[in-house]
């Protein structure tokens, strides 16, 4: 349903916005709408006013969360807008945030970090949306993200709307994944790394604190790039997740042999041997000193 909405009247969603304002394309917007006008509503969510509670900005007894369109709702305030022609969506949050996340995926100009974020969080409500409809909860809107019968996988899904390949989605979420938040705010800017999809490989590759040195060692010029910066270190993180789990009598093992290292300070006879039996709830030790 499309209706023009005051500007007053319209309000971030609750959730974490994926995308970041860029002022330059907010200017880019005014050029564009001042010329030939808005060409696309944006999308809104209307939220009930509480009865009874002075809102600000109530408006046919709703207020409005911003679904998606934030850069032409900036724009159009930096044209001093009253109100914006929008899309009402009657639909819960998680398919509001699909929404959101399809939009910015199909119509925005983002980095490979941000297509990996968004993916991520795409994953996250698509299975959520599945898995009210699953349950009976909340159904799927017929055309939008599936439906409750035979629902793709997420990456199926995703890969129909995106035009990206089911493995290329895969990859990218495994991405999102593996990076290091405080990795991801210092590379946003440097398009060098979050823009190539194989310096976002190598990050993901390798441990939180291996990350964050190979993209120092970029900004300080030591490195020309993450792949050089993080040589080696990919195979020390292999290494390191094929080692097996220890069995709870290895565990049982390291302590016993823990704590006699702590006794033999305080007896008078070095350790010759030491004999440990395991078996089942039971543990023998057996401890032979030196004549």
């Amino acid at each position: 349903m499309l209706e023009s909405i005051p500007i007053q009247s319209i309000f971030p969603g609750p959730q974490h916005r994926l995308r970041r304002i860029r002022d330059d394309k907010v200017q880019a917007l005014v050029q564009s709408i001042r010329e030939i006008g808005l060409q696309s509503p944006i999308t809104l969510r209307a939220v009930p006013c509480k009865e009874g509670i002075p809102t600000p900005g109530c408006y046919k007894g709703n207020t409005y969360h911003l679904v998606a369109g934030e850069h032409r709702l900036q724009a159009c305030k930096a044209l001093g807008w009253k109100e914006i022609p929008a899309f009402i969506l009657d639909a819960d949050d998680a398919i509001c945030r699909l929404w959101e996340i399809d939009e910015n995926l199909v119509r925005a100009d983002l980095t490979e970090l941000e297509r990996a974020e968004h993916l991520r969080e795409r994953k996250f409500w698509y299975e959520q949306v599945h898995q009210h409809a699953k349950h009976g909860g909340n159904k799927t809107p017929s055309g939008q993200f599936g439906h409750t019968g035979d629902t793709p996988s997420f990456a199926a899904d995703t890969a129909q709307r995106t035009g990206m390949s089911e493995r290329d989605v895969r990859r990218a979420v495994e991405r999102a994944e593996a990076i290091d938040p405080d990795v991801k705010e210092a590379i946003r800017d440097m398009p060098a790394i979050a823009n190539k999809g194989v310096e976002l490989d190598a990050l993901a590759a390798v441990e939180p604190e291996e990350q964050k040195a190979a993209v120092e060692a970029v900004k300080s010029g030591k490195a020309r790039n993450v792949r050089e910066a993080t040589k080696g270190a990919k195979a020390r993180k292999s290494k390191r997740r094929t080692q097996p789990m220890p069995s709870d009598e290895d565990l049982v093992r390291r302590e016993i042999m823990a704590a006699l290292k702590h006794c033999q300070k305080k007896v008078t006879r070095p350790i010759a041997a030491v004999q440990i039996n395991c078996d089942g709830s039971a543990v023998d030790v057996v401890v032979t000193f030196r004549a």
